[in-house]
């Protein structure tokens, strides 16, 4: 929620990018972030996800499809 009585942001505090021009933005908007390195168990935590997720998407697409042909 933003204060509106609290006082604008130091120069210091202001986010990156808000004293850049429309093309340097631009520029340092396509600089590819590197990946994160990741422990084993985090990787094993996010391929779990990704495999939730598609279950799921296949059980609810199923659900449609039958309520929708019955």
């Amino acid at each position: 929620m933003i204060d509106r009585h609290a006082p604008p942001p130091e120069p210091d505090d202001a986010p990156d990018g808000v004293f850049l021009e429309a093309g340097q933005l631009t520029f340092e908007r396509r600089v590819p972030v590197p990946r994160a390195a990741l422990s084993r168990r985090a990787q094993a935590a996010l391929w779990a996800l990704r495999i939730v997720v598609l279950l799921l998407v296949l059980m609810v697409a199923y659900t449609f499809i039958t309520q929708l042909l019955s």
